[in-house]
Parts: C-alpha cells; sequence; structure tokens
C-alpha cells in the first residue's frame, strides 16, 4: 500500500492543524453621545445592552457557513436602540468609530464590525431610512456608514418623530489569514451612536 502523501493533501493537512489552534476573543463596546438639541426639545437615546461579547469562538464555531469571501463571521449580534424625544422631532442617527475602507475597524485594525438598522417602528409605524450620501433611496434596512447620518422615514417622509425603536444588526468580521494563527486573537472594538437634529 503507498503511504506517501502528495503535497497538496500534506498542505491541507497543515491548514487543518493551524485551524484548529485558532481561539478568538472579541469585545464591542457602544455608547451613546448627549445629542445637541436645543432644550426645548430634548432626545435621548438608549441601548437594550451596551456590550457585545463573543467570547472565546473555537474553530468549530467557524462553520462553513460563517466563511465570506472577505474572511470569516462570527455571527450576526442583535440589540435594540431607542430614541424618546420630549416633543417631535426631526432627526438623523451616525455612529461614529474607527474606520478604515469606508467601514468600521476594530482598535488592533485585525477585524471588522458592520451595523444595520432594521424592524424599525417610529409612533406605531413602519419606518424606511435613507442616508445623506443616498437620499433619493428608502429602504426597510440601511447599513450604518461612517460620518454619514440614518435618516427614519414615515410613508417615505422625514417628519418630527416623538419615539423610535430600531432593532441593531451587528456581524463582526476578521481576515482568513488569521485562521492560520496558532495563539489566541483579541479582537476588541468601539463606537457611539449619535442623534444629530435636521
Amino acid at each position: 500500500m503507498d503511504t506517501r502523501m502528495n503535497t497538496g493533501e500534506l498542505k491541507k493537512n497543515i491548514g487543518r492543524r493551524k485551524l484548529l489552534c485558532l481561539l478568538v476573543i472579541f469585545i464591542l463596546n457602544l455608547t451613546v453621545a448627549l445629542p445637541s438639541f436645543a432644550a426645548a426639545q430634548p432626545c435621548t437615546i438608549s441601548l437594550s445592552q451596551t456590550q457585545i461579547d463573543y467570547g472565546r469562538v473555537s474553530p468549530a464555531d467557524v462553520s462553513r457557513q460563517r466563511h465570506t469571501h472577505d474572511g470569516f463571521s462570527l455571527g450576526k449580534q442583535m440589540i435594540v436602540l431607542n430614541v424618546v424625544c420630549a416633543e417631535p422631532t426631526r432627526f438623523g442617527i451616525v455612529f461614529r468609530g474607527t474606520v478604515e475602507n469606508k467601514g468600521f475597524a476594530t482598535e488592533n485594525g485585525q477585524g471588522t464590525f458592520s451595523l444595520v438598522l432594521t424592524q424599525a417602528q417610529a409612533d406605531g409605524q413602519a419606518v424606511s431610512w435613507n442616508r445623506t450620501d443616498d437620499i433619493g433611496r428608502n429602504n426597510q434596512r440601511i447599513l450604518l456608514a461612517p460620518d454619514v447620518e440614518a435618516r427614519p422615514l414615515l410613508a417615505g417622509q422625514s417628519v418630527p418623530i416623538s419615539r423610535l425603536t430600531v432593532l441593531v444588526e451587528i456581524e463582526t468580521k476578521f481576515p482568513a489569514a488569521q485562521a492560520r494563527v496558532v495563539s489566541d486573537l483579541t479582537f476588541s472594538g468601539r463606537g457611539q451612536f449619535q442623534i444629530v437634529p435636521l
């Protein structure tokens, strides 16, 4: 019986052994900024949780379903964002964090994370969104971009709102090259939600 192993099989097995050593630790800290509204129009913003902690992610958790064209996904987490205004107010939402390639980067620059606003309700009505860099398009889901306002719309119009509730879908990714690292990887990120007057 031929027990020799060709080069391709050897590389595949080496890669498999290296992947088994991968452990990822990721924590994303989220905060909110006080709005710059006049005292007569106070609005407050709150989050259902301010920290996303993936804990230790083993190779078994990085399944084939989580492989993307630009690396591996650690999966999606959901939080709830609420905005409450003392009186109806027109506003936008912006997220500020470390920017890289028009997206948000972890603090060590080894990973990225994205935030999508979805399933929003304002004053009992379904909300659509547009962004200040794409005013003409209305979407039920919208990707937050660095320093770009996402504006809630009712019936396609920007109108004063008293109460907004929206799900924020957060997905974290790291490069495929990191899967060949044989030690633990620690990722951390932070950013701030802010509401701005229109």
